[in-house]
């Protein structure tokens, strides 16, 4: 009995030993309680669109700077049958200025332009390759002519910071060492090398002076590749100034939502070439810069005269650029769309009805949304150039208007804009309208600082006084989106060009970013960065 207990306990205890041993071999239950391995989300700061080829026919100059005895000689590269090539004075444009000299073109070939048969002057001039048929603008390099190799000098250039919070704006003071009159032109610059992608900031005129101040618009968006300012001065052979750009006004880094554009009178019409070609180029941008885009939208006069045919040519042009692809399109009526359609057929109503036919809108006031942001569209209730909104349509507004999420971007569109917010409604330059209800929207909107109104009507260039207006948080902020067709100056005399905007939204803000429909350029001075309140 004694034996066979000791056998007992050896047998338990080899047992205890065995189980200890193995214990980690026991398979165990995952703890459910323990948080899931994620995957990253892939942020990304800017527009992650790949910009495509534009696949347009191109020319490029052998030299920039000609002297009055030189020869200009131009390569052209994937021209047809009625393109070509036309030497211009700098600010004009095919089928709105008469070409020193012009030639017709093959596919791939090279001309040459004899400057003393042109009979230039010492100035800027551009080179044009164009449609003949169309003049749609498929290039265009500048080149300057001049005997003079002066060298002139600037002593010295400085930048001048004003930043309080969310609203900044700077200045640029120069002290010329030469004081003969001079055109001072500023350029965005990178490492010493003009970026070319962008037009000039500023171009003034000065003689006698030992020193002049240039200030810019608030809230400039500085693009991240620019890091210098060039100072250029066109006369003679200077070499040019360049202002180290500090990080001053560099933004801060934000998540990138989305991007669309907003493009204000395009007057479709047949019969205006170049206006037809600011149209295509837009589209081009638009498919080449960003072809992810949400969407295209319009603040008016989107034909010259609200007819058949004219709305035709504006679908013509969407047609050519995009084929079957076209992006969602939403449209603003404008008084031209509403002003002339025939009185025979109905007038102001046949307009508005014929209006939401063609471009398959709902109504003429309306909202979209379009990535969780409410859009509304707003539209004149009379045929008149300055409109009126009536009752009706003002109490729908104030019901949509209260349904907009105050701290988050809203967008309104509304062809004619209201007085002293943009450019054209400044005192004395009468381009403002809805001059009925102006005063009740305005005051409306001082409680949404985070709403954008996007104006068109006045033709007021970007680069013009007061073009964006903010509100800093205390009210509502104001864009002028120019004009597609042609372009109106501070002076309001014609200036050459159309011009619209694109829009690129981020988690803190959204940036401005004015383009130039000639010149294929963003507006250095049309830039902005509009905050998040």
């Amino acid at each position: 009995m004694k034996r066979f207990y000791i056998l007992f306990l050896l047998f338990m205890f080899s047992f205890i030993l065995f189980s200890c041993e193995n214990k980690e071999k026991i398979p165990t239950i995952p703890d459910k309680t323990l948080e899931e391995e994620t995957k990253e989300e892939e942020i990304y700061y800017n527009n992650p669109f790949t910009p495509l080829e534009y696949n347009l026919a191109s020319i490029s100059l052998d030299k920039q700077f000609y002297e009055l005895t030189d020869t200009i000689n131009v390569s052209i590269n994937g021209a047809n049958n009625n393109d070509y090539v036309g030497i211009f004075d700098y600010n004009k444009e095919p089928d709105n200025g008469v070409p020193h000299k012009r030639l017709k073109v093959a596919t791939n070939t090279s001309l040459s332009f004899d400057i003393a048969d042109l009979e230039l002057t010492p100035g800027e001039y551009c080179a044009c390759l164009y449609n003949n048929k169309t003049s749609y603008l498929f290039d265009r390099v500048e080149f300057e002519v001049d005997d003079d190799s002066t060298d002139y000098k600037i002593d010295d250039a400085k930048i001048n910071y004003n930043i309080e919070g969310k609203k900044s704006k700077f200045s640029v003071t120069i002290y010329p060492k030469d004081k003969s009159k001079l055109t001072y032109v500023l350029y965005y610059a990178k490492d010493g090398k003009r970026l070319t992608n962008y037009t000039d900031l500023a171009r003034v005129s000065k003689e006698n002076v030992n020193e002049f101040t240039i200030e810019f618009n608030e809230n400039l968006y500085i693009p991240d590749e620019v890091n210098e300012i060039e100072v250029y001065i066109p006369e003679g052979r200077s070499s040019s100034y360049f202002i180290k750009l500090g990080d001053e006004l560099k933004l801060n880094k934000s998540r990138y939502q989305y991007n669309f554009q907003v493009m204000s009178d395009i007057h479709a019409n047949p019969q205006y070439g170049y206006w037809s070609s600011h149209f295509f180029n837009a589209l081009n941008d638009i498919k080449c810069l960003s072809g992810n885009t949400s969407g295209i939208f319009t603040v008016g006069d989107n034909t010259d005269m609200g007819s058949v045919d004219h709305y035709a040519h504006l679908f013509k042009i969407l047609k050519e650029v995009f084929g079957d692809n076209i992006p969602d399109i939403y449209y603003t009526v404008g008084n031209h769309d509403y002003m002339y359609f025939s009185e025979s057929i109905g007038g102001f109503d046949a307009g508005i009805d014929y209006f939401k036919d063609a471009t398959g809108m709902e109504n003429s006031y309306y909202t979209v949304d379009v990535n969780n942001h409410k859009y509304i569209f707003l539209s004149s209730d009379a045929k008149t150039t300055q409109g009126a909104i009536y009752d009706e349509q003002m109490n729908w507004f104030k019901e949509e208007l209260a349904k907009v999420d105050k701290s988050e971007f809203a967008y309104i569109f509304i062809h004619q804009p209201f007085y002293y917010t943009t450019s054209g409604t400044l005192p004395n330059q009468n381009w403002n309208g809805m001059n009925n209800v102006a005063e009740q929207i305005k005051e409306l909107l001082k409680d949404y600082p985070n709403v954008v109104v996007f104006t068109g009507h006045t033709h007021y260039s970007l680069e013009c006084y007061r073009s964006t207006y903010f509100g800093h948080g205390l009210n509502a902020n104001y864009v002028n989106n120019a004009s597609v067709a042609y372009l109106m100056d501070d002076e309001y005399e014609y200036t050459v060009g159309g011009m619209c905007n694109f829009i690129e939204v981020y988690d803190d803000y959204i940036i401005v970013k004015g383009r130039d429909l000639f010149e294929r350029r963003w507006v250095s001075n049309a830039l902005y960065v509009c905050y998040l309140y």
